[in-house]
């Protein structure tokens, strides 16, 4: 174990921001344990060390996931993945659209490149509610940063018409794997009420609370589109539903003259 002189080097190496290695983190933790009073908790110091390690861990999947990669490559992926995403929407609608920066999604785009770039735009514990009327491009957005994978950010996607379907037909076995991990629910609000041996069922605010609860213990992430504000989203799903989404989404909203993206683009 470490001793005084080297503990204090490497507290104050880790104040001028320079990264430690695990094997630092780890004998910063067990000299702290070992001076700590006993009549303290020790778990708080615990999940202190574990943290800093997770950090460090994030940091490393970062530089593994874009090696070299500039800040000017990585917004050029983002708009190949933009392109890519709305031919594959041009191809099953039969319509002609082409992926728009401007006025009305430009602050959106920007907070959402900030949050999965890790570079603090928000709280970074909680997921994004992505507010905007039909058409308005939430859904594209999302799957954009869903397809880059940024760093640790890697999660699932699901429609809240396909959990109305899964729980209709199968019950909580049907959507229970969607309850834990990182995972994008795509218009929310705009779901059927379910239906399940003859009982009318509201599965989204299932599916939101229990995930509140993976949120509360392991710190898995939700991500959801919607055309509803806070208010209407407490009048859909209940107070009890609405004070939880307040600690589990940054709310992020499209401009108020939400263009319809589905439309043929003219100019």
């Amino acid at each position: 174990m470490i001793g005084r002189h080297k503990y204090e080097a490497l507290i104050e190496k880790q104040k001028a921001g320079i990264d430690l290695t695990e094997f630092e983190l780890a004998d910063i933790y067990k000299y702290e344990q070992s001076t700590w009073d006993k009549n303290n908790d020790f778990k708080e110091l615990q999940k202190k060390a574990l943290d800093e390690i997770k950090k460090l861990r994030e940091i490393r999947e970062q530089k593994k996931q874009n090696p070299g990669l500039s800040e000017l490559q990585l917004k050029k992926r983002f708009v190949d993945y933009a392109n890519q995403i709305v031919n594959e929407h041009k191809k099953q609608n039969g319509e002609i659209v082409k992926y728009i920066i401007d006025d009305i999604n430009i602050n959106a785009i920007t907070y959402f490149w900030k949050y999965f770039s890790l570079q603090n735009k928000g709280d970074q514990h909680k997921g994004i509610c992505l507010v905007g009327s039909n058409g308005s491009g939430k859904s594209i957005l999302m799957e954009i940063h869903r397809r880059m994978k940024w760093f640790d950010n890697k999660f699932k996607s699901v429609t809240s018409f396909e959990l109305v379907r899964l729980f209709s037909k199968k019950g909580y076995e049907g959507i229970e794997r969607y309850f834990t991990g990182d995972l994008f629910i795509d218009e929310v609000g705009a779901e059927p009420t379910g239906m399940y041996f003859g009982n009318r069922i509201n599965v989204l605010e299932i599916v939101l609370l229990e995930r509140y609860n993976a949120y509360q213990k392991n710190g898995s992430r939700t991500h959801i589109t919607t055309n509803l504000n806070k208010e209407m989203l407490g009048d859909f799903y209940g107070k009890r539903l609405a004070s939880r989404m307040h600690e589990m989404f940054n709310f992020v909203i499209l401009g108020k003259n939400d263009r319809d993206f589905r439309k043929d683009d003219k100019n």
